[in-house]
């Protein structure tokens, strides 16, 4: 059927039955099939849905992001995030494995370029597409365990945005990563003297 659309303001859009997406733009993961090694899954609050990244997926990225959206739709002062392209992640019903009917997933577009997806039962944040190469997988649906070394965020992004100082070393960018740099406090580097 036709999907409800609800305005939470200008630029926030809820899909409740997925009518934005069509199948072709949800990402789809080459899945283990020898049985040997297994995908890396992450499960939604409920049960009803996992976040799989193929055992093949090489990260682009990992961010810890502190942005306001990201802050506002986790309720938590940052989020950590890894970044896969499309082909290496995606979502699937808890026991079958198929892929989820249209209304189990809540889709929102956050910006022109991101549509965030939610379990439709229980609301967990599950994964955001990029444009239409890219996905976003929150580490904290990951047990610590499952983690590879690869996926733990090598950057803050959008720092400037923070609500609170982070003091663990890892570089911090201003806006985006590649942008300017400052310190754990948000002050500017000193320059390099040499």
């Amino acid at each position: 059927g036709e999907g409800r659309e609800f305005m939470l303001t200008p630029r926030h859009r809820i899909a409740l039955m997925y009518p934005l997406l069509s199948s072709t733009q949800l990402p789809s993961v080459r899945m283990a099939t020898d049985g040997a090694s297994a995908d890396i899954r992450s499960t939604c609050f409920c049960g009803a849905l996992h976040v799989v990244v193929s055992q093949h997926a090489r990260t682009v990225g990992a961010s810890i992001c502190h942005c306001s959206t990201c802050r506002s739709l986790s309720g938590a002062p940052f989020l950590a995030n890894v970044l896969f392209g499309k082909e290496d992640a995606a979502l699937r019903l808890a026991g079958s494995d198929g892929e989820p009917p249209a209304d189990a997933l809540i889709v929102q577009d956050t910006s022109r370029h991101v549509k965030r997806i939610r379990c439709a039962r229980c609301y967990s944040p599950l994964l955001a597409l990029l444009g239409g190469k890219r996905v976003v997988v929150p580490l904290a649906c990951f047990g610590k365990d499952a983690v590879p070394e690869s996926w733990r965020p090598q950057q803050h992004i959008w720092y400037d945005k923070r609500v609170m100082d982070v003091l663990d070393g890892v570089p911090k960018y201003r806006k985006n990563f590649g942008g300017e740099r400052c310190s754990d406090a948000g002050l500017p580097l000193a320059e390099d003297v040499s």
